[in-house]
């Protein structure tokens, strides 16, 4: 800073042509300038619309600062996420600051609750939407959403749900989509046990609750349509080759089992309680061929050397399952009716007899 002689344009009205003008625009270089209170004649220059201004020091405004142009760029300070370089009076440990090279953070309460980065964007805590989350058109090189090494917490989900009313027949989820070239599974999940700990699978569980009325109630439905144009190929004896609404299967890898243990591909069990259905059309398996003419029922394939001990285990001998007796014996001239079957190249008949 100079001292010198100036001539004076005032800023402040009042101080036209004044010598003592607090605030004016210095005519020799037409920057606005102020002398300080009790500074004599030593110039603080204020703003130069022509050059690059350099302000030094701790300055403080009040009221609204206005910036009209252009603002090419503003610098700040790295600051830290307990006090961060960009924040407010009122808050002093929420804001804005650099985390690192090419690394900016949000902090609220002096803790980091945004991490933004050339990788992406982290976030620390719970992200709530008022509207949905938009992936269309993407092709991530990684999966879209991922909870890679997440521990859940005591009676928690990975994602949740609690009374959402669906508001069309596909439900609460719904995918669609085509292959192209590549085998794969609609929905594909593992879960290992290497404890005590048991496994169930997937739970689905349809309620009829008290009151409502409907003739129908499933818990899983899955449906295999192969449509007109299209062509089944061959299975070449494969169990795995073919159109199938469902496929299970249980590995037995080279484990050990115990005296009591069970293993069975399927388990099925009905539970009836108080209710007497006896009188009902109700059974363990329902079974219906909705049109056309199957060649099969059942189909055993042989692919082990043995199919099994036994063809049916019963474990007690209750009814269905009743001794014969002397009004029921079958009638030993020909049967009354008979089920067709076929075991490799033959056919044969289990004769079925009238109960007199």
């Amino acid at each position: 800073m100079s001292t010198r002689n100036i001539s004076r344009r005032s800023a402040i009205q009042g101080y036209a042509n004044s010598t003592n003008a607090p605030i004016y625009v210095d005519s020799d270089d037409n920057i606005l300038k102020m002398i300080p209170a009790g500074s004599g004649t030593t110039e603080v220059e204020l703003v130069d619309g022509t050059s690059t201004q350099t302000i030094s020091g701790n300055k403080t405004f009040t009221g609204t600062v206005v910036m009209s142009g252009a603002v090419t760029k503003t610098e700040f300070a790295d600051g830290t996420v307990s006090l961060p370089s960009m924040t407010f009076s009122d808050d002093l440990n929420s804001g804005i600051y650099r985390i690192g090279a090419d690394n900016v953070g949000v902090a609220v309460a002096g803790a980091k609750v945004l991490d933004v980065s050339a990788t992406g964007l982290g976030v620390t805590g719970t992200v709530t939407a008022t509207a949905g989350i938009d992936f269309n058109g993407l092709t991530p090189a990684a999966s879209p959403i991922s909870l890679t090494g997440v521990t859940l917490a005591s009676s928690t989900n990975a994602i949740r749900g609690v009374d959402i009313v669906p508001t069309r027949v596909s439900g609460w989820t719904c995918f669609t989509g085509t292959l192209s070239g590549v085998s794969a599974y609609m929905d594909y999940r593992e879960m290992h046990t290497a404890a005590t700990d048991v496994v169930y699978g997937e739970g689905l569980f349809g309620f009829m609750d008290s009151g409502a009325s409907a003739s129908t109630i499933l818990s899983l439905q899955a449906i295999t349509t192969v449509s007109a144009g299209a062509t089944l190929t061959t299975a070449g004896g494969s169990p795995l080759s073919g159109a199938y609404a469902a496929q299970f299967k249980t590995l037995f890898d080279g484990a050990t089992a115990d005296s009591g243990a069970i293993t069975a591909v399927a388990c099925f069990l009905y539970q009836s309680n108080v209710t007497d259905i006896s009188g009902k059309q109700s059974s363990i398996l329902q079974l219906s061929v909705d049109s056309g003419l199957l060649q099969n029922i059942i189909h055993l394939n042989c692919g082990a050397s043995a199919l099994s001990t036994y063809f049916l285990n019963v474990s007690t001998s209750t009814s269905p399952f009743l001794s014969w007796g002397a009004d029921n014996q079958p009638n030993a001239a020909a049967a009354d009716l008979g089920i067709r079957c076929k075991i490799g190249s033959s056919e044969y008949w289990i004769p079925l007899y009238v109960n007199t």
